[in-house]
């Protein structure tokens, strides 16, 4: 997937940068195909901070004051497009457009087809709501409406709920509801323990060697990781 999949794909206007790294493609690209590019580098697996946060709500804002913006759209990707992505997303709905955190959290889960995974993230994304109800105002500028949004995007509307997880990237098929944890189980050797015979035992961990198939039980020492022959 490069940025010129992206800008045939959708009309792009800007694209703002996560990564905390330059090797994954030249921004020139964009630049070239008249698409605004903006590089916020965010250290992976970290909460961002709030200078982080202010800085991507201004470059989210001072987008959509500009007249050219209408009928464009910002692309935000990280590394794997999900956790940073997503927190800074759901931050600008909490903090600018009001959105209640766990609303905001299920509406980015149904648009990208995979839930943000990390914890953190998710605790603070719920604190940031209650700060937002007094220290924010709306936006006074146009931003796409969620229902413009989902008009513009050639794969049509997402699921109204995070428990309805799409993807189509697969196959290249429409919508395809991945199947629920209850109806696909993890695979057997995450719940069950294997039989005796297929166990895997490791000279680290002596007391899960099974015993020498030449010794009788009575000749066994009392410790499990003790099966020498008794001389007397």
């Amino acid at each position: 997937f490069t940025p010129t999949d992206a800008m045939a794909l959708l009309p792009l206007g800007l694209v703002v940068d996560l990564t905390n790294t330059a090797r994954y493609y030249d921004p020139s690209e964009f630049s070239e195909g008249g698409v605004d590019h903006v590089k916020l580098q965010v250290v992976g697996k970290m909460v961002p901070t709030d200078s982080i946060v202010r800085r991507f709500v201004q470059i989210v804002d001072d987008f959509y004051r500009r007249r050219e913006s209408q009928g464009k759209l910002i692309g935000v990707h990280c590394t794997h497009g999900l956790n940073r992505t997503g927190y800074l997303v759901c931050a600008y709905l909490i903090l600018r457009l009001r959105y209640r955190a766990r609303d905001a959290i299920e509406l980015f889960n149904a648009r990208r087809g995979h839930v943000m995974e990390r914890p953190n993230y998710l605790e603070n994304l719920y604190k940031m709501e209650g700060s937002s109800r007094q220290a924010s105002n709306p936006p006074d500028h146009h931003h796409p409406r969620l229902s413009e949004l989902v008009q513009r995007h050639p794969r049509g509307p997402g699921p109204s709920s995070s428990k309805q997880r799409y993807r189509d990237w697969r196959n290249g098929s429409p919508y395809q509801r991945q199947p629920d944890r209850r109806t696909n189980p993890p695979p057997r050797i995450y719940t069950q323990r294997p039989p005796e015979d297929e166990q895997v035992h490791s000279w680290r961990q002596r007391h899960l060697e099974p015993p020498p198939a030449d010794r009788k039980r009575e000749e066994w020492r009392g410790a499990p990781s003790d099966w020498r022959r008794r001389d007397n």
